[in-house]
């Protein structure tokens, strides 16, 4: 940094200005790197205080029991979500790592990596080479606006790919309004594909396009110059528009529609936190507090902080709204906000008034944040810079001065001040995020699952499903077969043993029995109930049991191998019995009084006693 004097040719010495302030472009670029340096770092220490959380762990789980070439697998709505993308990424980094928490960390991180990079570059192009685009990058790096969705790996696979595709097309987008390279407006369209493989929501790319154009244009008229934006990429548009319907169409042919009609008084609830009480606060480092919430932290911004982040963001937009490109940056994040509230209210109509405080849901809007406050803060920026370069510096410039006049050197002040108070107010946030989300007990069990089974490799389990914590579902939709089914060097899992070892509620592998309802005592003496080949036996329990998903254990005798198909008042499954041993345990569903058992094979089966119930740890860990 160098003081330097600069005058106007021939100026007398009274009326020369003031020495300026000299930043080299190196100097401003090594200065957005370290704040991209502090928000990735950030982020990356909240991320390994927490761990794997339920969406997770349904991701995992389909990962590890699926192939990847899998259609099935790779359209399977999740939760409203079509997400190919996101299922094929999750499925190579857990081919890599199987189950490594800091594997996915890693791949959090090289995306936002990418996203700070390209963020960055997009700045430059739309604003051009100055130091005030340090405030708007300094807002977008790291604001907790985009904090809970970068460190929850089932939300980073959707909103880092969403950013990268929504800040690659705007890049082209902006290369193709200036230039005019039919190639430029190819890679917008192919950007915006590749957004909607990962997240449905790219489908709102083509506004932030339109919004950016409005920005950038200088017809005054913001009707005229979106009919001037149409006309003159009427061929881009189109192509936008036939790939945004062919995908409404494939994803209304996958996911069917959720949700209720809320009220009015709802709907202005849910506007009224989603804008009050979480974007607006995150502007200037907000929420600061946080409450638990079903899957990630939700914002609890104090009173005062709602009302000083009203007062400082309301109080820029006035400042700036003599701008014509400012003005309608705000109305472009604004309109942007209140649709994917909107969104909100339409896909989660039960849970809006919660998930609207919810940060994840607005990552993708941190793009319009930071392109509002550089068109309200970057001087000289006007509409003018379309379709030629922008007026806010000369790209060819090497370096970047702010004059010390005293106005301009207040203005300077406030912007420093500005910035070093959001940062401050984000790591408070962080700090208060991590603090929740560390709180994971599901952490405990599955690593101690992993040593276990790693400790164990000649060992083989009976498949049961994992604690219900640890993966929300149907019983077969949570077996600890598939969660760790791509794990290496580990114990095996069987559905039907000879000896019983599971896991318990902490993750230890121990001896076990089956605790439930036995079966009444057959009428021959040392066999029990005895059925001759191709016959069915209806063995009767001493009391019903209710339908559910159980583990039988089978007591038997016969002379040679043959099969077995047994059933409740459910679907029938048969089994191959091995004369070397007396028992096996075999996995049952559906209830009522009596077992059936058919002998599928060539020899005489004696089936001595049965117990239909749960399999329960009763002996010492292995």
């Amino acid at each position: 940094m160098t003081a330097t004097v600069t005058a106007a040719p021939g100026a007398p010495p009274s009326e020369q200005e003031p020495a300026a302030l000299r930043l080299t472009w190196r100097q401003v670029t090594a200065l957005a790197t370290a704040l991209a340096a502090a928000g990735i770092a950030t982020r990356m220490w909240v991320a390994v205080q927490g761990y794997f959380v339920i969406d997770d762990y349904i991701f995992l789980l389909q990962a590890s029991v699926h192939p990847l070439a899998s259609t099935d697998y790779l359209l399977r709505p999740h939760f409203g979500h079509v997400m190919p993308g996101g299922h094929a990424l999750t499925w190579l980094v857990n081919w890599i790592a199987p189950l490594s928490f800091p594997a996915f960390v890693g791949a959090s991180v090289a995306m936002q990596v990418a996203v700070a990079a390209m963020a960055w570059r997009f700045l430059v192009l739309v604003f051009g080479r100055s130091p005030w685009l340090l405030v708007p990058f300094a807002v977008y790096a790291v604001t907790p606006l985009t904090l809970p969705s970068y460190v929850w790996w089932s939300a980073a696979v959707n909103a880092l790919p969403l950013q990268i595709a929504m800040l690659a097309s705007a890049s082209a987008f902006v290369h193709w309004l200036r230039e005019g390279r039919r190639r430029q407006a190819a890679f917008t369209v192919v950007w915006t594909l590749v957004g909607l493989l990962f997240f449905e929501k790219a489908l709102l790319i083509p506004l932030v396009l339109l919004g950016l154009g409005l920005v950038l244009s200088p017809e005054r008229n913001p009707l005229r110059a979106a009919w001037v934006l149409v006309r003159r990429s009427w061929a881009l548009w189109s192509a936008l528009a036939v790939l945004c319907g062919a995908y409404v169409v494939a994803y209304r042919s996958l996911v069917e529609r959720f949700g209720a009609r809320p009220d009015i008084d709802y709907v202005r609830e849910v506007l009224r936190q989603g804008l009050s009480e979480a974007v607006i606060p995150s502007m200037v480092g907000g929420p600061w507090r946080w409450f638990p919430d079903f899957l990630t932290p939700a914002a609890a911004p104090p009173e005062v902080l709602q009302w000083v982040a009203t007062v400082v963001v309301g109080g820029l937009v006035l400042l700036s709204c003599r701008r014509q490109p400012a003005r309608r940056a705000w109305a472009v994040l604004l309109l942007y906000v209140l649709v994917q509230l909107g969104l909100l209210v339409a896909g989660r109509s039960a849970f809006a008034s919660i998930i609207s405080l919810q940060y994840r849901y607005y990552a993708d809007a941190a793009l319009l944040v930071a392109l509002a406050v550089g068109c309200s803060v970057v001087p000289g920026f006007t509409s003018a810079g379309l379709p030629g370069e922008p007026r806010s510096g000369d790209r060819s410039s090497t370096d970047a001065v702010i004059p010390r006049r005293p106005a301009r050197l207040a203005a300077v002040v406030a912007a420093a001040l500005s910035v070093n108070l959001v940062v401050v107010g984000s790591l408070q946030s962080a700090a208060g995020f991590a603090d929740l989300w560390q709180v994971n007990p599901t952490r405990a069990y599955v690593e101690t699952a992993r040593q276990s089974l790693q400790d164990h490799p000649d060992a083989v389990v009976l498949t049961t499903p994992v604690r219900i914590d640890v993966v929300n579902g149907f019983f077969e939709d949570r077996l600890a077969a598939q969660l760790f089914h791509r794990m290496p060097h580990r114990a095996g899992f069987s559905a039907s043993p000879t000896s019983l070892v599971l896991l318990d509620d902490e993750g230890l592998l121990r001896h076990g029995d089956v605790a439930g309802v036995t079966t009444q005592d057959g009428p021959e003496v040392g066999c029990g109930w005895r059925i001759p080949p191709g016959r069915d036996v209806a063995v009767p329990m001493r009391i019903p049991v209710y339908r559910w998903y159980f583990t039988l254990g089978l007591r038997y005798a016969a002379t040679a191998p043959t099969r077995v198909r047994v059933a409740l008042d459910g679907p029938a499954r048969s089994w191959r019995l091995d004369p070397a041993h007396s028992v096996r345990y075999l996995p049952v569903s559906g209830g009522g009084g009596v077992l059936h058992v058919t002998n599928l094979g060539t020899v005489p089966l004696c089936v001595r006693s049965a117990v239909v119930g749960l399999a329960v740890p009763t002996g010492g860990e292995l």
